[in-house]
């Protein structure tokens, strides 16, 4: 359910479509916070990444 708006460009009247995205998102736990180590280099603790459509229940 992404929310995509058409626009088009000022100087070149082409049609462009723009997309509403998300805010970063931090899952607090009671005891901190959730991060994962990475397997790929670089080999560090990192927050965990992905795709949620804007509206989508998480």
């Amino acid at each position: 359910m992404a929310t995509v708006r058409t626009v088009n460009c000022p100087k070149c009247g082409e049609s462009v479509d723009t997309f509403k995205n998300p805010k970063p998102t931090v899952i607090e736990m009671e005891n901190g916070i959730v991060l994962i180590h990475r397997k790929n280099e670089p080999k560090v603790w990192a927050v965990p990444a992905g795709f949620v459509d804007y509206g989508e229940p998480l």
